[in-house]
C-alpha cells in the first residue's frame, strides 16, 4: 500500500510538497541550503537549522536581508563561532 504522505501525486501538490520538505528537514540536525553562486552567497533558502549553527536567523541571512551568508562566514572566523 503506498503511503499517501509521499506519494507521487501528493508530490504533485506544492502543499503537499512544501509539507513534507519542512518535516523531513525538521529531523535533521544542522542547516540545509540553497544560495546563489554569487560573492555574497545569497541565500534564497534556508532551514530551522541555520540559528543553532550560525547564531543568525534564517530570515536574518535569507536574500540577504540583515548580512549575507558569506558576512556571516567572514564574521565567524576569528570569534570561534560554528560557520
Amino acid at each position: 500500500m503506498e503511503d499517501p504522505a509521499i506519494s507521487s501525486t501528493a508530490l504533485q501538490n506544492p502543499k503537499h510538497r512544501e509539507r513534507l520538505l519542512t518535516m523531513l528537514l525538521s529531523e535533521l540536525d544542522g542547516m540545509v541550503y540553497l544560495c546563489r553562486v554569487d560573492r555574497h552567497w545569497t541565500m534564497e533558502f534556508i532551514s530551522q537549522g541555520c540559528r543553532a549553527l550560525t547564531g543568525y536567523s534564517r530570515d536574518d541571512l535569507l536574500l540577504n536581508r540583515s548580512l549575507s551568508f558569506n558576512d556571516a562566514l567572514s564574521a565567524g572566523c576569528g570569534s570561534g563561532a560554528a560557520a
